[in-house]
């Protein structure tokens, strides 16, 4: 099966497992590849993912436009010049930047979550793109961040490559109308074209971005 995407890389590993249990298996489709679930019931499956090496599914219903994903982006939450070198300091930047506009109370708890969550495996999913993220009790709604680094930083990305472009989502353990996988998912879309990501990076305007999410 040939990708939706232009994206070699595994990407997959950003969504959860327990999406599959929290989808229909008669509407769910896989979010990086457009695969259909069908009848599957279990997360031990055959990795079909053109894109990586298993599967993560979202319903259907759930998938979103690309104006509906402006809704969870801020002005105050865009760092156009990130000043990092490591993965650490990216995710004390950003995370500190969501306790300065009083987004977050505890910027700890939340570093220590994220932490976890990359030892998991690097959320660097390659071409230059980090997606940090995880639910936490301290975030009231999903919140996302975005931050752009000029010179790039060591990231582990799963390419060998430094980041410049970095997307932080912070969630509740549990969002009203579960939207956390389908933002992830149409993250990823967009971010899978090439076009897309250099015209990011070139963005020095919370107007220029936006603009490029919407068209996307």
């Amino acid at each position: 099966m040939n990708s939706r995407f232009d994206w070699p890389a595994d990407v997959t590993h950003l969504l959860t497992e327990r999406s599959i249990n929290e989808s229909n298996a008669s509407d769910a489709y896989c979010l990086p590849c457009g695969f259909m679930m069908g009848d599957v019931k279990s997360i031990a499956i055959e990795n079909h993912c053109s894109i990586g090496e298993q599967h993560h599914f979202g319903r259907r219903e759930k998938v979103m436009e690309n104006d509906d994903l402006l809704l969870y982006f801020d002005e105050q939450l865009f760092l156009p010049d990130l000043k990092a070198r490591t993965k650490d300091e990216l995710l004390k930047e950003l995370v500190d930047q969501f306790v300065k506009v009083k987004y977050l109370k505890n910027s700890e708890i939340v570093l220590e979550m994220l932490r976890q969550r990359e030892h998991l495996g690097s959320t660097g999913i390659g071409k230059g793109v980090a997606i940090p993220h995880g639910r936490t009790t301290s975030a009231p709604d999903i919140m996302i961040a975005f931050g752009k680094s000029k010179q790039g930083i060591e990231y582990d990305a799963i390419d060998g490559k430094p980041v410049q472009l970095v997307f932080m989502i912070i969630a509740p353990p549990q969002d009203e109308n579960n939207m956390y996988l389908p933002i992830l998912g149409k993250m990823v879309e967009i971010l899978s074209k090439a076009k897309n990501r250099s015209r990011l990076l070139e963005a020095e305007t919370f107007e220029e971005f936006t603009e490029i999410i919407s068209k996307g």
